[in-house]
């Protein structure tokens, strides 16, 4: 699996630290929350709030430049929403890469 990284942040940013530091504050506030959330819906069984919670995180997978892993997101938002989880150990992995990669920031 491809490992997250800064370099879409950077292109978007071109350059500029100030946007580069906006990002990375609004990653480090929000995806703990977000995967928190889906965690618990998860556990809870509300499938269609866990494709809501996929649906936001899948954003913040594409920003890390984790394209494979965006369109397993996709895929597994339809999946959630027709009460199917097949594709959830394949998307833990994937948040808790970004979970590691997080905490380096």
């Amino acid at each position: 699996m491809k490992k997250p990284s800064l370099a879409q942040i950077e292109q978007i940013c071109q350059g500029s630290e100030s946007c580069k530091s906006r990002i990375i504050a609004i990653l480090k506030k929000e995806f703990p929350i977000e995967a928190a959330t889906y965690q618990q819906n998860l556990e809870k069984g509300y499938l269609e709030n866990c494709a809501e919670n996929v649906h936001k995180l899948k954003h913040k997978i594409s920003i890390l430049g984790l394209e494979d892993a965006y369109q397993l997101a996709v895929s597994y938002e339809d999946e959630l929403l027709e009460g199917i989880t097949e594709k959830k150990a394949k998307f833990d992995l994937i948040l808790d890469s970004i979970r590691q990669f997080i905490k380096t920031l």
